[in-house]
């Protein structure tokens, strides 16, 4: 499920899931060994967050009235 194969039929982790969880802070093991080994840093898995709309966003532009 967080898992998509590229072109070169390599598995990298979805930078979609990567950014849900992370907005609610539970983040994948693939990111939490990305992190502790280097390498991905804190800001990539904040760019991916910052990716993701927060669903209560949503339904504030979109509920009646």
């Amino acid at each position: 499920m967080l898992f998509h194969k590229t072109l070169h039929k390599e598995r990298m982790t979805c930078a979609g899931a990567v950014g849900v969880l992370a907005r609610a802070e539970r983040l994948p093991v693939v990111a939490r060994l990305g992190l502790a080994l280097g390498a991905i840093t804190p800001e990539d898995i904040q760019a991916c967050a910052a990716m993701v709309t927060d669903p209560s966003e949503i339904l504030r532009e979109h509920a009646p009235g």
